[in-house]
């Protein structure tokens, strides 16, 4: 009889503490919410936190956090390694070391000084988050994602956006990831300003100030040959052949930008005028040439027009007088449109060229 009282006692603690068991191991033994570097997140029962127990030195440590990607990123820094001064073959670069090889292989001595500007700027101010610290073979869609989401100007959105598509895309055909997380990311929309055009007025007007000012010819060059303000700043007088009528363009932006172009009649008038020991045609600093053009402007009060959108006047002129898109094209420094548009662009189309050359030129300045 006291036997079977005691076993009945027994029972019941042993179902008691199997019950106890139960609840502990339900708090700890529930379905990942996610995972880094195969530990996985978990979160607890009893409240609204979440914990991983890595294992770092052969030892299990207890990380916890307010939400699952909390924990995620104290994950990351836990497992971030000092960057090696040489990488093996077989090394798995980080995010931020293939950016330096991409940096040095497509970017340095290839790009303009413009784009390298926002290379390094954009590196500076955005590319910051843990994911830069990752193996670039790790590094997920929604990380990338999150980090676009992040920037409020949607301009910057989308010069991040491509600087990382470029990033991927060359890391992918390296074969240093087998899937491109930019794949399935949206490009950012961003909507352009429409360039203003000077009115006829304020052309007039403002040829005439450019012809009394002792630095206004450089803005005249820019407007009738469509000039960038670096290249209008970098001409040389070694770069116009007047037998030829052509001048060279130094390239400042890509590859296509350095190029040989028709020398128009409106610039050579306005050649003849400048007298300079220099070969450089206007040795200007471009903050001077910023401010000179801006001065006129003021004395004029035009507003909203900037040392760009003289080319674009250019532009929109060579459209007016139905120039073919692909001279304007090469005159200017752009890609051909097509790899045809390229293949068919032969000695007839020079004819042509010449043709739109004199339609130009017999555009005399307001």
């Amino acid at each position: 009889m006291i036997l079977a009282i005691k076993n009945i006692f027994h029972n019941e603690n042993e179902e008691e503490s199997l019950n106890l068991i139960t609840q502990k191991n339900a708090l700890l033994l529930k379905e990942p919410e996610m995972k880094y570097r195969n530990v996985k997140i978990y979160k607890r029962h009893d409240s609204n936190t979440y914990y991983a127990r890595p294992t770092i030195n052969h030892k299990q440590i207890y990380i916890s956090g307010r939400t699952a990607r909390d924990v995620y990123n104290k994950l990351r820094k836990i497992y971030i390694q000092p960057t090696p001064s040489k990488k093996s073959s077989n090394t798995t670069y980080t995010l931020n070391q293939w950016i330096d090889q991409w940096y040095k292989l497509y970017k340095v001595n290839i790009v303009g000084e413009k784009q390298i500007k926002d290379i390094l700027s954009h590196r500076k101010n955005y590319f910051t988050t843990p994911m830069f610290n990752d193996p670039i073979n790790e590094v997920k869609s929604l990380d990338i994602l999150e980090l676009l989401n992040s920037i409020k100007f949607e301009r910057t959105k989308l010069k991040v956006y491509t600087f990382l598509t470029d990033i991927f895309n060359k890391a992918y055909l390296n074969n240093l990831i087998t899937v491109n997380p930019m794949k399935i990311i949206k490009k950012p929309k961003y909507q352009a300003k429409e360039k203003r055009l000077l009115t006829p007025e304020e052309e007039t007007s403002f040829i005439k100030e450019c012809l009394i000012h002792p630095y206004g010819y450089i803005y005249l060059i820019s407007l009738y040959q469509g000039l960038i303000p670096a290249e209008s700043r970098s001409l040389l007088k070694s770069d116009i052949d007047l037998t030829k009528n052509t001048i060279r363009i130094r390239g400042t932006k890509n590859q296509y930008r350095d190029r040989t172009m028709p020398l128009f009649d409106n610039t050579k008038n306005i050649l003849s005028l400048i007298k300079s020991d220099s070969d450089l045609v206007y040795p200007l600093h471009k903050e001077k040439q910023r401010k000179i053009f801006n001065d006129i402007l003021s004395k004029l009060n035009i507003k909203d027009f900037t040392q760009h959108n003289l080319r674009h006047m250019f532009i929109t002129k060579c459209k007016n007088l139905n120039v073919p898109e692909h001279i304007v094209q090469s005159w200017c420094g752009h890609s051909i449109g097509s790899s045809v548009t390229s293949k068919v662009y032969t000695h007839k189309d020079s004819i042509t060229e010449n043709q739109y050359i004199n339609i130009l030129n017999s555009e005399k300045p307001y």
